[in-house]
């Protein structure tokens, strides 16, 4: 995934927003079976284009220390998924 940000505010406490494009790889397992007869599994492997969305809320607390707050939007094989993150980490 590649993603970029727009930085609204001053660096210590701002909002991001963004957008990114990648691609994910993904495994699809089918059985199939006949009347009467016995079943058999199909294995299928694909790359899809993934689709990203995102606002976050940042903020620098003490020196390197930085808090997150991130909510995406992810569009993936026709469906819209939501993936929210919150995190607290170094900041260089």
């Amino acid at each position: 995934m590649l993603r970029a940000f727009y930085v609204l505010g001053p660096p210590q406490h701002a909002l991001l927003l963004g957008a990114g494009l990648g691609q994910a790889l993904t495994q699809t397992h089918y059985t199939l079976q006949d009347v009467g007869g016995n079943p058999v599994g199909l294995d299928a492997t694909s790359s899809r284009t993934v689709t990203e969305v995102t606002a976050a809320a940042r903020g620098r607390l003490f020196r390197g220390l930085e808090a997150r707050a991130e909510v995406s939007a992810l569009l993936r094989d026709g469906r819209l998924e939501l993936l929210p993150i919150l995190g607290i980490g170094a900041a260089f």
